[in-house]
């Protein structure tokens, strides 16, 4: 009487559990994605929105629904109760909540209970900031100043991981060897020809050879170019991604057993369950993996690691301190014996609070700056956003901020400013909570022709 709907089941497969989730007569549970939320039964008396703080819960395509949004108000008509959980919840709920919108199904727990040691290490540091009682045999490793991937205090815990027999998770934010590549002569950012993105430097495992790929649109080129601009030899690679990780894997611990889950290595669930089973059944391996991999570790890990998420904290978005967070709290609470973090920014307030999971404090701290810049839970964000000619949807953005006044929007490139030789452009409204629905500027908005997309409180600004 448990049923699962979720985007890996072909069509045929579908129809024949939603006609059996119809037809039966006895209580149910199905456990599915937001694409099946909505279910032929008129006897559900409960939702659960499990993990409401991920991604995934707003469409790609128009009209970029938000499904918990939607959820909510479909469960009220009906009259049922829904659940929202996490283990770290989002400031917008957490702010209904303090308002009494929402009720606490059981008392929260401001802060994540975790039995693992907790290790901030500053790639910064000076090595004479480094305490001998603290690095041992680690500390001549300490006063070498070439950039290197694992900290000395990381490369112990590698080496006393396959000592003891334990199992070590590493995570790093992104794929590929290098998140950017820049000229070491004019520092110009090696971009996508498509979209204009910043290219992804990889290295390919069936020939060997470098190129470069852009994660925003696909495209493919040889890493064998000069700078576009000065036509300079001298492109450096930046920044830490998964490939590199493997790289010096292979380099300072030849013969350690590791295993690899991202989207490029494992395509497919039964791929990622495999690797995962052999990385259990093998102690004192490692197993390197993106955010993707913390969607199939359910089973507490003896050891954790994050060997770089510094991009993250480089991306001008108001929820990216959020999502750093959640994502300290996930490998807490997966984490046995010892999570370790690395950073260049290892004072930043954010690993203080996901370190010790001290949520109290992270929420009042994120409260009070989205007070100060009006962003959501004191807003509705309004994205509206125009791809053409340059010229052409600037113009045509700003007579529509002259056509919304009084209100005010704000007009600002996307991150990924071109695609196919087109530029981009957003404009970006807010209004106060207690103004919305607007019906005035959702009449305006729906008036706009095809060339708009427009979003709703979205997960991104950018």
């Amino acid at each position: 009487y448990i049923f699962s709907l979720n985007g890996s089941l072909n069509e045929k497969k579908v129809a024949t559990i939603w006609n059996r989730i119809a037809e039966i007569e006895h209580p149910i549970v199905v456990i599915a994605t937001p694409s099946f939320s909505v279910l032929p039964r008129s006897d559900i008396e409960t939702v659960g929105l499990e993990r409401e703080n991920g991604r995934g819960w707003i469409g790609q395509k128009s009209p970029h629904l938000d499904f918990r949004q939607a959820l909510e108000l479909i469960a009220k008509q009906k009259g049922q109760t829904v659940i929202l959980a996490d283990g770290l919840l989002r400031t917008e709920t957490l702010f209904r909540v303090s308002r009494g919108e929402i009720e606490q199904g059981s008392p929260f727990k401001w802060r994540s209970i975790s039995g693992a040691t907790d290790l901030l290490i500053d790639l910064k540091r000076n090595p004479s900031s480094v305490s001998p009682a603290k690095t041992g045999e680690i500390e001549a490793e300490a006063t070498k100043k070439t950039f290197t991937v694992f900290s000395p205090e990381l490369e112990k815990l590698i080496r006393d991981n396959r000592t003891d027999s334990t199992h070590l998770f590493l995570l790093t934010t992104r794929r590929g060897h290098s998140p950017i590549t820049v000229c070491g002569d004019c520092q110009t950012i090696v971009t996508c020809e498509h979209c204009s993105a910043p290219v992804v430097l990889h290295l390919s495992g069936q020939t060997g050879r470098n190129f470069f790929m852009c994660h925003h649109c696909g495209e493919r080129r040889s890493a064998n170019e000069n700078c576009r601009k000065c036509d300079s030899w001298k492109l450096v690679p930046l920044g830490i991604g998964l490939d590199r990780v493997t790289e010096e894997l292979r380099e300072k611990f030849p013969g350690f057993d590791f295993f690899k889950i991202d989207s490029d290595e494992t395509k497919n669930e039964k791929r990622i369950k495999e690797v995962l089973r052999k990385f259990r059944e093998k102690p004192g391996s490692i197993l390197l993996g993106t955010e993707m991999a913390l969607n199939y570790l359910n089973e507490k890990i003896h050891h954790t690691a994050v060997v770089s998420l510094d991009s993250l904290l480089a991306l001008p978005d108001f929820r990216i301190q959020e999502k750093i967070m959640y994502l300290l709290v996930r490998l807490r609470s997966l984490s046995e014996k010892t999570i370790l973090v690395q950073s260049r920014r290892a004072d930043e307030k954010i690993f203080e609070y996901g370190l010790k999971g001290n949520l109290s404090d992270f929420h009042k701290m994120t409260l009070d700056e989205r007070r100060r810049f009006s962003y959501p839970p004191f807003s509705v964000l309004v994205k509206i956003t125009i791809e053409g000619e340059k010229d052409k949807i600037a113009t045509m953005l700003d007579s529509l901020g002259k056509d919304i006044e009084p209100r005010e929007m704000d007009v600002f490139p996307a991150f990924t400013s071109t695609v196919r030789g087109k530029s981009i452009i957003h404009g970006l409204v807010k209004i106060p909570s207690h103004g919305w629905p607007d019906a005035e500027l959702v009449k305006k908005l729906r008036s706009l022709s095809p060339e708009f997309t427009v979003r709703i409180n979205p997960e991104s600004l950018l």
